[in-house]
């Protein structure tokens, strides 16, 4: 019964997460979260057949999901390593030649000169072991340190990236808007329906509201180009760096303190020394110390725009994105305090 909860819980647990991912979840967390929105998902449907033919425990797979019990716990190592070993092959494997995606290229040689030092590290899978008393561990310190540090350099380099933060910015702006968290005839968006699309409908009822291209498609050519970022050192250095941005002409879009990250170096591995089961941050405390560094530099205040000169880069930037931008940025100074969930507005 364990195996094929845990089985399921690991099948559906990302199911409610909302087309666009993080952009769209952080305008409502309190819904749209993947964990809270699997529960109304599920609601929907008969899920008896899986309850009768595999004994499926409704409750003990949502908790799991909400990452609560020993289920819970080996449900959250699964999941970050499911996501770390695709994010990485398919981070390394792009190329990145264009222009405005240099510092995505730049990023990606140290991820690849980790993986040259263990090129089966996503095999770590098989040395997650169970003990009675302590929980879930991993038997090899080493590979799990290599896992750690592929997961924060992914962090670094792509997740907590401004430039990519700054893109979830825009798309966050042109969906805010359209959201109510109950059904409303003046929003085309809400927790219930979001359930339900991808990120093609998503992006179609963005393009059909603010009509910035000919279709949805031609939207992420029009967003192609991620906004620049300059660092603050405090609100007041964000309020001048604004200052000076919108003086020499660029739309500066907001402004944000990146999150920390987990680095989660509290996972249990054996200490070789004295084959007793650790924390990998006590085993090896050296090596969490650079993680938690990595986590530092991720959490940082930043200001995000668009350069006057990014012009010519993008089509129709001057005549559609822009304007539209401004406008929703100014509808909701007004309506807003000029706060976005997560960000600031100047």
């Amino acid at each position: 019964a364990f195996i094929n909860n845990a089985e399921i819980a690991a099948g559906i647990h990302d199911i409610g997460t909302p087309p666009l991912g993080d952009p769209t979840k952080e305008i409502d967390p309190k819904y749209l979260s993947e964990e809270k929105a699997v529960r109304r998902l599920l609601a929907k449907y008969d899920v008896s057949p899986l309850e009768e033919k595999y004994g499926m425990d409704i409750e003990l797979v949502l908790r799991a999901i909400e990452g609560i019990g020993e289920m819970g716990d080996l449900l959250d190592i699964a999941d970050k390593l499911e996501y770390t070993a695709q994010d990485v092959s398919q981070y390394v494997g792009n190329q990145y030649a264009s222009p405005e995606y240099t510092y995505l290229a730049q990023s990606i040689e140290p991820i690849k000169a980790l993986l040259r030092t263990d090129p089966e590290w996503a095999n770590i899978y098989k040395e997650v072991k169970k003990d009675e008393k302590k929980g879930f561990y991993f038997e090899d310190s080493k590979r799990l340190g290599t896992f750690l540090e592929l997961r924060a350099l992914m962090h670094k380099s792509l997740y907590l990236n401004p430039h990519c933060r700054g893109l979830d910015m825009v798309y966050k702006l042109l969906t805010y808007p359209l959201y109510s968290r109950h059904p409303n005839k003046n929003f085309p968006l809400n927790a219930e329906n979001l359930l339900f699309m991808n990120d093609y409908n998503l992006m179609r009822i963005i393009n059909s509201h603010w009509q910035l291209a000919q279709n949805a498609e031609a939207i992420f050519s029009l967003l192609s180009v991620p906004p620049h970022f300059e660092t603050a050192l405090s609100q007041f250095d964000a309020q001048r760096i604004v200052t000076n941005l919108t003086e020499n002409g660029a739309l500066v879009i907001g402004t944000e303190t990146i999150r920390r990250f987990n680095p989660a170096t509290n996972f249990l591995t054996i200490d070789k020394k004295g084959g007793k089961i650790k924390k990998y941050k006590e085993v090896n405390p050296n090596h969490a110390r650079l993680l938690d560094k990595v986590v530092d530099f991720c959490n940082r205040t930043v200001v995000y725009y668009w350069p006057d000169n990014v012009i010519p880069l993008i089509s129709d930037y001057n005549k559609k994105l822009r304007p539209v931008i401004e406008d929703i940025v100014k509808d909701i100074k007004q309506k807003n305090e000029g706060r976005l969930p997560h960000y600031k507005l100047f």
